[in-house]
This record gives structure tokens, C-alpha cells and sequence, in this order.
């Protein structure tokens, strides 16, 4: 947002090309996608079920892990007793901002 440090207003969103992404999935050595397993705090499974079908639409296939706040952090993240590839979270600091004190 303007407000924030760092705002830069010349970065444009990637247009959505399916393409490009299953070319960029095919160069990396993964022509027929793969499989991930996604930690989630439960309040943003909205969020985790939107993001497991757009990348189903390039061939990763989710497997999302869906985890109360508390445990989602100090058993995922924290001690890691849970297998997980991508973390879906909030900030704890409502800018996400490394220098918001």
C-alpha cells in the first residue's frame, strides 16, 4: 500500500498465464506437476481452498493441513513435528513490516 515502506508503485501483478506455468513446471523437471502439503492456521481455509485450486489448474496437487492458530505455530513451525512444504499465515504484526515496532 502507499503508506508502507517499500511501497513501489512501478511493480505491475504478473498477468495469469496457465501456460507459462505449466511451461515453468516442465523446464524445472516436472512436466506432470507434484504434490505439496500446506500448513494452515484454520481461519484462512478460505484462503488455502482458493490457492488448491488454482494450483491444480497448472498439475500441483494440495494437500492442505489445516490447524488451529496455536497449533499450527508451535507444532509446524516452531518444533516442526509436522511435514509441511508451504506455510499459509498471517502476519503477527498487522504491517508486515520488519520495521513496525
Amino acid at each position: 500500500m502507499p503508506e508502507e515502506f517499500g511501497y513501489n508503485p512501478g511493480l505491475k501483478p504478473y498477468r495469469f498465464d496457465l501456460e507459462k506455468a505449466r511451461d515453468l513446471l516442465k523446464t524445472a523437471g516436472y512436466p506432470n506437476g507434484f504434490k505439496i502439503r500446506v500448513l494452515m492456521m484454520d481461519h484462512l481455509s478460505a484462503l488455502g481452498t482458493a490457492l488448491k485450486k488454482q494450483w491444480q489448474r497448472a498439475g500441483i496437487i494440495a494437500e492442505l493441513i489445516s490447524l488451529p492458530r496455536e497449533v499450527a505455530i508451535s507444532r509446524g513451525l516452531i518444533k516442526n513435528e509436522i511435514s509441511w512444504d508451504v506455510a499459509i499465515s498471517d502476519p503477527t504484526d498487522p504491517l508486515f513490516d520488519a520495521s513496525y515496532q
